[in-house]
This record gives C-alpha cells, structure tokens and sequence, in this order.
C-alpha cells in the first residue's frame, strides 16, 4: 500500500478535510494515464465499484486530526490518504469465512481503541457488503450518511 502525507496546516474541521480528500480522488483519476478497468463497476452507488488508478483497484481512505472519537482515524496533524490495492485482500473477501473472521477482529480491536462503536453503514459482520466509498470518509460520529458519493468516473481520464 501507499500512504500519501500531507504537510500539516491550519484546517481543523473534517468536513474542509472532506473536501479535500474527494478533491484529491477526482485530480488522481482525471489525471490518470490508465483507463478504468472494464472488470469494475464505474459507478459509485454500484456494489462492484472500488476507487482505481493506473488500472488498478484500491481500498483507500482519509486519516485526519480532527477525527476525536475515531482516534484509528487520526494519524497526527496531516490529512492521510490510505492506497491498498485490492488484491491484497484475495482470500478475505467481505462476505467469505475469511473475510467474516478478519472483519470481526479488525472491528473488534478499532472498537478497542475508538471511544465510538464502529461505523453502522459498513454493515453486519455477516450481512450485506456496504458500498465501498462510504468507508472512504466517514464521519467522526455514528450519523448516516446522506447524498450520493462526490467522485465520478469521468470518462477517458486526460494523463498527468
């Protein structure tokens, strides 16, 4: 994986935080030299859909230090962007025996460590797969999330 550091500055609100994350995720993608790949949904509010670069899937999400209650969320005094690629979860997939059994313990041990249950729109440990992005950015209290996913897929992406 890769984690992307940004210099610390004076933000201290998660929703400016936010809006730079997604901001973030729409210059990757329109700047990306690969096409989306044809094996993943482009649509946000699609099951299959994961965010992708240089023709790759990832798992990504924010780390910021405003999150108080989420302290596995907050790495210290710069927004963090988390890149995983997909296939370092091959044999844990959501809804898999191991994908079941690596859930309970990664929510057990952040439940640990927050001072808030985990996050309700990720799902049951055992049901639904909940949509990728809604674990992009999530808010700092158990409130749902409302709208639609700010990132869309452009289309043919113009190349840094």
């Amino acid at each position: 994986g890769v984690l992307a550091v940004f210099k610390p500055n004076t933000i201290r609100k998660n929703e400016s935080f936010e809006t730079s994350f997604w901001a973030l995720l729409e210059y990757l993608h329109t700047n990306d030299l690969q096409p989306w790949p044809s094996h993943v949904a482009q649509d946000p509010e699609d099951g299959d859909f994961e965010f992708c670069y240089n023709g790759m899937s990832l798992f990504t999400f924010a780390n910021t230090p405003a999150y108080q209650n989420r302290q596995s969320r907050n790495l210290g005094e710069s927004l963090v962007l988390v890149f995983v690629p997909a296939t370092s979860f091959y044999g844990v997939k959501l809804l898999t025996e191991g994908g079941v059994a690596a859930r309970k313990i990664i929510r057990k041990r952040v439940e640990e460590y927050d001072s808030i249950a985990h996050y309700p729109e990720f799902g049951a440990d055992e049901g639904e797969i909940p949509l990728s992005w809604k674990s992009y950015f999530i808010p700092d209290e158990n409130v749902p999330m409302t709208g639609q996913c700010p990132f869309r897929v452009q289309g043919k992406s113009k190349g840094l």
